[in-house]
């Protein structure tokens, strides 16, 4: 069933629905265009007071965190320069507390030594093999020193003495000047440990002597006799 209405009716609905439409829009409009150009300052104030607050306290963690990554790097450091020293330090008294029985060995080497000479000089029957036995023997008394940090001083025929290392115990005649001063020969083994010398190497030590000294004053010093004794390290 159709409505009809009248037709001046349905112009007055159309038009006043129309026109009534815009006039709303146009005022919301102007409200918000108001609200937002009276807010819009205040909020980018606020943002922005914001991220530079972040952006300080992000600074601010990072320097916290760099400075405690170098107080715990400092730590570190002191920590390991303590162990380091505690251990040299533990490690010096032991040597101390077995350097007697390092000096007990090296008397052994210098017997097993001296008797392995002794039986080289014969020729009888076996003493060959006692030689070779007391050397085998010798050697593995050095080798027990050297575990422990005990080495023997290495001494050539030839190279300069050096009373810190060797201990002149006699003297050979130089045929040349060039030769004063020079080892000769060694005499008796001599170790050390590390840089402490236990023990020095005695050795012949070459003098030289100008043809004026060869005739020497009755009272005068030979010329070998200046070569100072080092007394044995203690």
């Amino acid at each position: 069933m159709t409505n009809h209405l009248p037709e001046e009716e349905k112009i007055e609905d159309t038009q006043s629905g129309t026109v009534a439409a815009p006039e709303s829009s146009n005022e919301d409009e102007k409200q918000s265009v108001g609200t937002e150009e009276n807010t819009s300052p205040d909020v980018q104030l606020q943002h922005g007071e914001a991220d530079r607050q972040v952006i300080a306290l992000i600074t601010s963690l990072s320097d916290q965190l760099k400075e405690t990554n170098r107080i715990s790097r400092e730590r570190e450091i002191v920590i390991d320069r303590l162990h380091q020293e505690n251990q040299t330090l533990k490690q010096g008294e032991l040597q101390q507390a077995l350097l007697p029985l390092f000096r007990d060995l090296i008397r052994l080497y210098d017997d097993l030594k001296s008797t392995a000479a002794t039986y080289a000089g014969q020729t009888t029957t076996g003493s060959e093999k006692y030689v070779n036995d007391l050397c085998c023997y010798r050697e593995t008394v050095a080798d027990i020193l050297y575990r422990y940090g005990v080495e023997k001083i290495e001494v050539a025929s030839g190279e300069d003495f050096n009373s810190k290392e060797h201990k002149a115990v006699a003297a050979a005649p130089a045929a040349e000047q060039e030769q004063d001063r020079k080892i000769s020969r060694l005499v008796r083994d001599g170790f050390r440990m590390e840089a402490k010398v236990i023990r020095n190497a005695e050795v012949e030590v070459l003098r030289y002597k100008t043809p004026e000294a060869e005739v020497v004053a009755p009272g005068a010093s030979h010329p070998e006799e200046e070569i100072e004794d080092q007394p044995e390290a203690k």
